[in-house]
C-alpha cells in the first residue's frame, strides 16, 4: 500500500507542475473556444477529466482542474453548473479505477491483491466488469447529444460570467458587500 501513497504524492507534484505551467489550461481553453454548442461542451467536459486522469495519474486533479476551467463556459452558454459537476464526476471519478497507473487503478489492483509488475496483464480483467465506471461516461455523452438531462441555469441565480462570483462575506474598496437577500441581512444582524 506504500506504493499507492507514493503514487499519490508524485501525482500531486506532477499535477502542481502542470497547473503552475498552465499546460492543461491552454488545452482546455482551446477546447472551450471551439465548443460552440452545449453538446460539444458537455462532451469535452466528460472527456477532459479522462485525459487528465491518464496524464496526471490523480483523480483529484482530474476533478479540480477541468472544474475550474470549464465553469465560465457553462455560465456563458446559460447552462447549469450541475451539468459540469455531473460531467466531471462521470469522466473523472468513475474512470479513475480503469487506468492502472492512476491512483484509483493502483488502489483497486492493490485491494484485490493483484499484481501487474511481472508483466501479467490478467490482473486488468476487472476493467470489463466495472460496468458503472465505463458505461456512465458513455451515457453522459449520449445524453448530451440528445439534450437529455441538460439543465439550463436559473436566470435569477445565474452569475455574471464576465466576473467571478463574489461571496457576501467578501470586502471590496467601499466596505463589506451587502447580502442579496433581506432575510440573510436580518439573520446576520441578529434580529428577526
Amino acid at each position: 500500500m506504500t506504493w499507492v501513497v507514493t503514487l499519490i504524492i508524485f501525482a500531486l507534484v506532477f499535477g502542481g507542475i502542470l497547473e503552475k505551467t498552465r499546460c492543461l489550461e491552454k488545452v482546455v481553453t482551446t477546447i472551450t473556444e471551439k465548443a460552440r454548442s452545449f453538446r460539444a461542451l458537455q462532451t469535452s467536459a466528460v472527456l477532459t477529466p479522462i485525459f487528465v486522469n491518464a496524464i496526471a495519474g490523480d483523480v483529484y486533479l482530474s476533478i479540480a482542474l477541468p472544474g475550474r476551467m470549464y465553469v465560465s463556459a457553462y455560465d456563458r452558454m446559460g447552462y447549469s453548473r450541475l451539468n459540469l459537476s455531473r460531467a466531471i464526476e462521470e469522466g473523472g471519478t468513475l474512470v479513475s479505477p480503469l487506468i492502472p497507473w492512476n491512483v484509483g487503478g493502483a488502489f483497486v489492483i492493490t485491494t484485490l491483491g493483484l499484481t501487474i509488475g511481472d508483466g501479467d496483464l490478467s490482473a486488468l480483467l476487472y476493467i470489463p466488469l466495472a460496468f458503472a465506471c465505463w458505461l456512465s461516461p458513455l451515457l453522459s455523452i449520449i445524453y448530451a447529444q440528445f439534450g437529455l438531462f441538460s439543465y439550463k441555469a436559473d436566470p435569477e441565480k445565474r452569475p455574471n460570467s464576465d466576473q467571478p462570483a463574489r461571496l457576501s462575506s467578501q470586502v471590496d474598496d467601499e466596505g463589506p458587500i451587502p447580502p442579496r437577500d433581506e432575510n440573510i441581512a436580518l439573520e446576520n444582524s441578529g434580529t428577526s
